[in-house]
C-alpha cells in the first residue's frame, strides 16, 4: 500500500513523493451462481492490486476459520467496486 501522509492536494492526501493518493472501497460478494451474499462493509484501499491482495487473505482466512467448510456446490469471490464493477472472480476450491 502507499503511505499516506499529512498533506492535501485538490482534496487528496498526498504521499511522500507527492502523488495523490485517495484509497477505494471494494467489496468482496459470494455467490454460487444462484445465491449472492453481498458485502455490504467492504474494504477500503489504495488500488485494485491491494483489494485483490485482501481477497486472497480473507479466502485464507475463512478457510482456515471453517466458515468455507458448510459451503456446497461451487462457489467464487467476487472482487467489485463501489460502481458494482467485478475486477476478479477467485474460485474457492
Amino acid at each position: 500500500m502507499v503511505d499516506c501522509v499529512g498533506g492535501r492536494l485538490h482534496g487528496g492526501l498526498v504521499n511522500r513523493a507527492g502523488e495523490s493518493c485517495v484509497a477505494q472501497r471494494f467489496y468482496f460478494d459470494l455467490t454460487d451462481g444462484n445465491t449472492i451474499i453481498r458485502d455490504e462493509e467492504g474494504v477500503e484501499v489504495d488500488d485494485a492490486q491491494a483489494a485483490l491482495e485482501q481477497a486472497e487473505a480473507a479466502v485464507q482466512e475463512m478457510r482456515v476459520d471453517g466458515e468455507l467448510a458448510g459451503l456446497k456446490g461451487s462457489w467464487k469471490l467476487l472482487v467489485r467496486t463501489s460502481t458494482d464493477t467485478v475486477l476478479a472472480v477467485i474460485t474457492i476450491p
